[in-house]
C-alpha cells in the first residue's frame, strides 16, 4: 500500500495544491491502483474501492468510480455520506455538517450516533450548560470528539450517562463535569446524594431570598430603605449601588426588588434579563419568577418563549405559566396544562408550537388521558 497525501494522482487533480504536513487523512492505494483513504495513525477510514478520491482540506472526501454515486461525499471524521459537498459550521468548538437548510450532524466518529441523530440550529440556540445535549445524548464543549448516551435524567438536572466502551459517568447537573463512576450502584448513590444536596440548596435559597427581598423598590423610597446611608448611586438598566451606614457595598435591583451583596451581572437569554450572583441567577422581567434563586442550567430561552425545568412561559403572555407536560427535543412543540386561560379558573390542554420562520401558535386540545378523566371514553 503506497501513500498520496492528502489528494490523489496529480493527472486526477492537476490543479490541488500539495497538501500540509499537518493533514489529519491520507489518500493510499493498493496493489490493484485502487484508491481509499486512512488517518494519521494508519486506521483505515475508507476501504480502497475507488478510481477517484477528491478530497478537501476540512475532510470530506469525494470517492467514486467511472461516475459519482448518490451520495458521493464522505465526512471523513465522522463516516457520513452525502449527496453534496456539506457547509461546516462550528459552535462551542462542535464541528457540524450542515446537510441542509435545516438539519445538522455532529462530525464525531461514534457507535452511538448515525445519521438519523441530526438536530437543527433551534436545537442548538436552546443549549445552556457544559455541553450539547439532544435526543438523549451529550457532546462535551471540552471534548468535542467524544459522545455519550444519557442514561438517566432527573428534574433537578443529575444525569447517569454511558460512553461507547460502556463506562458510567454522573452529572451533579448540566453546568457540571463528568464523574466517572465503577457500576450503576455507585451512581444511584450518587444521584440520592446530588438530590439531598439540591433539597438543602433549596432550602438555603429559600431562607436567603426571605432576608434580601425589599417589596416595591423606586427612586422615591431608596433612601427610606436604608436610612443613614452614604452613597446612593445609578448605575444604569435598574442597578443602584448602595453604601450603607456602616459602609457595606450592596447592590439594588429595582425590577425584582432583592439586594445583592457582591456587583451582579447582567445578561440576555433570548427575551429574558437575567441578573448573575455567584452561582446563582435571577429573571427579572417574568414576574412570577421574580425573587426566585434559578441555577445557569435550569433556563432555556429564545425570543419567543422560556422555560424554567417543567413550566414554560411566553413572552406574548407574561403573566401566565404552563406546565409541560411533553416537548420536543428542539422546544418546537410544547403540550402544556394550564389553569386560567381567557379569564375561566379552570384546566386547560395546549399545543404550543415555536417553529422557525411562523409566528408562536397556541391552540387548545384534549388528551386522550382527559378524555378518559371526564368519562367521554372507555375503551383506551
Amino acid at each position: 500500500m503506497s501513500y498520496f497525501g492528502l489528494y490523489s494522482s496529480q493527472s486526477f487533480l492537476p490543479e490541488r495544491k500539495k497538501p500540509s504536513s499537518f493533514s489529519t487523512f491520507n489518500i493510499v492505494t493498493d496493489d490493484n491502483g485502487r484508491y481509499g483513504v486512512t488517518d494519521r495513525d494508519e486506521n483505515v477510514i475508507v476501504k480502497c474501492k475507488y478510481i477517484v478520491i477528491e478530497m478537501t482540506d476540512n475532510g470530506f472526501a469525494c470517492c467514486y468510480n467511472k461516475r459519482k454515486g448518490r451520495y458521493p461525499w464522505i465526512d471523513l471524521k465522522s463516516g457520513l455520506r452525502f449527496r453534496n459537498c456539506p457547509v461546516v459550521i462550528k459552535y462551542n468548538g462542535v464541528e457540524f455538517c450542515k446537510k441542509d437548510e435545516e438539519m445538522l450532524m455532529p462530525r464525531v466518529r461514534s457507535r452511538l450516533i448515525d445519521k438519523t441523530f441530526s438536530l437543527n440550529m433551534k436545537t442548538l440556540e436552546m443549549q445552556v450548560g457544559c455541553g450539547l445535549s439532544w435526543r438523549k445524548r451529550f457532546i462535551p464543549w471540552a471534548e468535542p470528539d467524544k459522545v455519550y448516551e444519557i442514561v438517566t435524567e432527573k428534574e433537578y438536572g443529575t444525569r447517569v450517562l454511558r460512553d461507547e466502551h460502556g463506562g458510567l459517568f454522573v452529572q451533579e447537573n448540566p453546568d457540571e463535569p463528568l464523574i466517572s463512576v465503577n457500576n450503576m450502584s455507585e451512581a444511584d448513590t450518587y444521584l440520592l446524594i446530588c438530590e439531598e444536596k439540591q433539597q438543602h440548596a433549596k432550602f438555603m435559597d429559600n431562607k436567603l431570598v426571605a432576608t434580601r427581598r425589599l417589596g416595591h423598590v423606586s427612586n422615591e423610597n431608596i433612601i427610606d430603605l436604608f436610612p443613614g446611608c452614604k452613597t446612593v448611586e445609578d448605575e444604569g438598566e435598574g442597578i443602584i449601588h448602595v453604601i450603607d451606614c456602616s459602609g457595606k457595598e450592596l447592590w439594588v435591583d429595582m425590577k425584582t426588588g432583592m439586594k445583592h451583596y457582591c456587583r451582579p451581572i447582567l445578561y440576555r437569554r433570548g427575551f429574558v434579563e437575567l441578573l448573575k450572583e455567584g452561582d446563582m441567577v435571577f429573571i427579572r422581567n417574568i414576574i412570577l419568577e421574580a425573587g426566585v434563586v434559578h441555577r445557569n442550567w435550569e433556563i432555556k430561552a429564545d425570543d419567543k418563549i422560556c422555560t424554567v425545568r417543567r413550566k414554560l412561559y411566553l413572552k406574548e403572555r407574561p403573566f401566565d405559566v404552563f406546565v409541560i407536560k411533553r416537548r420536543s427535543d428542539d422546544f418546537s412543540y410544547f403540550l402544556v396544562e394550564t389553569n386560567f386561560l381567557d379569564g375561566m379558573n379552570c384546566t386547560y390542554n395546549m399545543k404550543i408550537t415555536n417553529y422557525p420562520g411562523e409566528s408562536l401558535k397556541c391552540t387548545k386540545v384534549t388528551t386522550l388521558e382527559r378524555m378518559r378523566e371526564r368519562g367521554d371514553i372507555f375503551w383506551l
